[in-house]
């Protein structure tokens, strides 16, 4: 406020100290300049970076001035010349930090404030959605699916973290295969079928074994001066033509290995002798 000059000279004058000083009389007694109260005892106002500036004085003219700045303490910000609580939050609240970890609400603190706690990273199988952790489970208790190399897959759990997962059921190995989620028989053929074996036996379908499945049977080779028919898959008698010079080979069929990976076939020629073929 503005001190009003003639009670401020009158003061200086008869040296009344106590209205000297608040007047704002220079050393030799006489009448200083007039100065203007920039604020009042107990104001306070706020600065930058969430500083309370706190109103001093008098100063040596008489005047009070905005002086000393104090922080806000930890978790509070300056609002209207008061260090007040931010409070982010309500306890019980939870979000999820752009790190992928969860972060909740804690307090009240020294200052009676709430704020964010700390990250805290999801366990391993879960991740953070909604605010909280959560398990990213694939499945349900007791699906079954078949993977990309037929073995069923079934879904267990729950683990130490409250999550479920896939596990390989080891069920369909031997002679069962995984198909739309459960294991059965390959079946590589009927009750009752048989087929040819390279023309010189008869391999018959075998089963059902323990499993239930069927499959091919160990080959049973044909009797002497019997092959096996690809049309009646049964060995039959067989009466080969008469050779008239030598033959080459035992009889139809035979085999003989060239390499790893090529033979000769035995077969009747035109003029009914067993021969050699070139090679397969």
């Amino acid at each position: 406020m503005m001190r009003n000059p003639g009670i401020r000279f009158f003061a200086c004058m008869i040296g009344l100290a106590c209205l000297a000083s608040f007047f704002g009389c220079n050393s030799a007694g006489e009448p200083g300049e007039l100065c203007q109260d920039s604020c009042q005892i107990g104001e306070t106002m706020c600065g930058t970076s969430d500083l309370l500036v706190i109103c001093e004085g008098p100063n040596s003219m008489g005047c009070f001035f905005w002086g000393s700045v104090e922080p806000c303490g930890e978790n509070q910000t300056c609002t209207e010349g008061v260090c007040g609580c931010v409070n982010p939050c309500q306890i019980g609240d939870s979000i999820c930090d752009p790190g992928g970890g969860q972060q909740n609400c804690e307090g009240p603190d020294v200052n009676d404030c709430l704020f964010w706690g700390a990250p805290v990273l999801c366990t391993a199988g879960q991740t953070c959605t909604g605010g909280s952790c959560a398990c990213e489970s694939p499945c349900e208790v007791d699906d079954t699916v078949c993977d990309q190399s037929n073995r069923l897959m079934v879904c267990e759990g729950p683990s130490i973290e409250g999550c479920y997962f896939w596990n390989v059921d080891d069920s369909c190995d031997g002679d069962k295969t995984c198909l739309d989620g459960d294991c059965v028989c390959k079946n590589l053929c009927s009750s009752g079928d048989n087929m040819c074996y390279e023309g010189v036996g008869k391999v018959a379908c075998e089963g059902p074994d323990l499993n239930g499945c069927f499959g091919w049977g160990d080959m049973v080779a044909c009797d002497e001066g019997n092959m096996c028919s690809t049309e009646l898959n049964e060995c039959v008698k067989v009466t080969p033509p008469e050779c008239e010079d030598v033959n080459e080979c035992d009889y139809e069929g035979q085999k003989i290995c060239m390499a790893i990976d090529k033979y000769r076939g035995c077969h009747y020629a035109d003029g009914g002798c067993l021969v050699w073929d070139c090679g397969t």
